[in-house]
């Protein structure tokens, strides 16, 4: 992977940009800086005004593992934004009779691993916050958790999801998640968001290994994968060092699409 904030980085960019992209974000550790408490992450004031004045410009997305309606009101007041959440299972606009079908599988795929679980000794000694139940999937949280208690119980509900069968483990930061099978994945997803815009070229940001699905499933010279933190491996060519320089890159986006002056009225 090569630093998109280079010198390379910026000029590929630069003409990247001629084709007028999609640009879609993950929002935990993305577009948001990750928090010991989930409930409280949030956009910063600026990066809330970056991506609102880069959706006038150009269609904009974020594809996250979050719960839809959690993903809503974090993003409150950004309404060119298109949404999907639980993994890329969630979309807004998908009312098909199929899909349908899918979800309401799904939620009682969940609902009946989640009756399961409650079996589990280990698992009704957590706080209760440490296993979300988003309909449409699960995750365990373990940040904040004695390590040893944290992966003793990771392995046992990965060996229960593994011996029932119908679920995709989504590894997360300090997280996994179970996704029923059959469901869109992040990459399904920002290729149907892809579609939906008329778009031709996409701009991808993540930072964690569900991610990955759509760097594997987006590559080629019509899209640009971003990783945020450099890991080895990914599928992704490009990475910022770290979260906090997520805004730096909205500027430059914003400034190829906008003008060298369109994010000074955001800036400190």
């Amino acid at each position: 992977m090569r630093d998109v904030l280079s010198s390379l980085g910026l000029s590929y960019t630069r003409q990247f940009f001629l084709h007028r992209p999609m640009v879609i974000f993950d929002f935990d550790g993305t577009l948001a800086a990750l928090s010991p408490n989930r409930n409280e992450v949030q956009l910063k004031p600026l990066t809330r005004a970056l991506v609102s004045r880069l959706s006038q410009f150009l269609p904009v997305g974020v594809v996250s593992g979050r719960e839809l309606s959690d993903l809503k009101k974090r993003l409150h007041g950004l309404d060119r934004l298109a949404l999907v959440g639980n993994h890329g299972a969630e979309l807004v606009e998908e009312n098909d009779g199929v899909s349908r079908e899918q979800s309401e599988r799904a939620i009682l795929a969940v609902s009946a691993f989640l009756s399961a679980l409650d079996c589990l000794s280990i698992v009704r000694d957590l706080p209760r916050s440490v296993i979300e139940n988003k309909k449409l999937s699960i995750t365990f949280h373990w940040r904040g958790l004695d390590l040893i208690t944290a992966k003793k119980a990771s392995q046992m509900i990965q060996q229960m999801a593994l011996d029932r069968g119908g679920f995709r483990l989504v590894p997360g930061i300090e997280s996994l998640s179970l996704v029923p099978r059959g469901l869109s994945d992040k990459g399904d997803a920002a290729l149907r968001l892809l579609e939906s815009a008329h778009a031709r070229h996409l701009v991808y940001l993540g930072d964690e290994d569900t991610d990955e699905d759509v760097f594997v499933k987006a590559r080629g010279e019509r899209f640009m994968g971003i990783r945020v933190g450099p890991s080895a491996p990914s599928a992704a060519e490009w990475f910022v060092s770290e979260q906090s320089e997520v805004d730096r890159l909205l500027e430059v986006f914003l400034a190829l699409v906008a003008g060298p002056t369109a994010a000074m009225p955001f800036m400190a």
